[in-house]
């Protein structure tokens, strides 16, 4: 999933609160979700001082996503320079001949806006949402998800 969330208030934090709540309260039966969140880090990555920056966001962004964990629950952070796509991508792990598992996308979403607390008050029109097509599926878990995928700007696991 890919909102833009910064910890703070008036971003995409309590939609992706109320998300990762939804997703992590299913049966038993279907066993345990994994759940990453991939996010913008701050801008100017070259500039004095982005390490004591990037450390600032990601502590706000893991205090707000942590209030929506169980005990021993987690979701992993993923930073970007720059990410300007929101989607939701969900799949299952497909077991290979060898015996190991690969993560296989299976739909996705564009979100070309998620609804904010404050869009209530400013009167905005309701959030539009399309389904993906196979191949922006492929297209976007390729550029994000896929194992040795580079070019963020940093990872940490949010537990609970």
């Amino acid at each position: 999933m890919t909102p833009h969330v910064n910890g703070g208030t008036d971003d995409e934090s309590d939609f992706t609160v109320e998300l990762i709540r939804s997703i992590l309260d299913r049966a038993a039966d279907f066993g345990p979700a994994e759940i990453e969140i991939h996010s913008e880090a701050p801008d100017k990555p070259a500039s004095y001082g982005y390490s004591q920056r990037l450390a600032s966001v990601t502590r706000n962004i893991t205090a707000s996503l942590r209030t929506a964990l169980s005990p021993g629950q987690q979701v992993r952070l993923v930073l970007w320079p720059k990410l300007l796509d929101r989607y939701i991508i969900a799949g299952v792990y497909t077991e290979l001949a060898d015996g190991t598992r690969t993560r296989s996308p299976h739909w996705g979403i564009s979100m070309q806006h998620i609804a904010r607390r404050s869009d209530e008050r400013d009167a905005k029109p309701p959030t539009h949402w399309s389904l993906l097509t196979r191949s922006q599926v492929l297209d976007a878990f390729d550029r994000y998800c896929k194992v040795g995928v580079s070019g963020f700007a940093s990872t940490s696991n949010i537990v609970a």
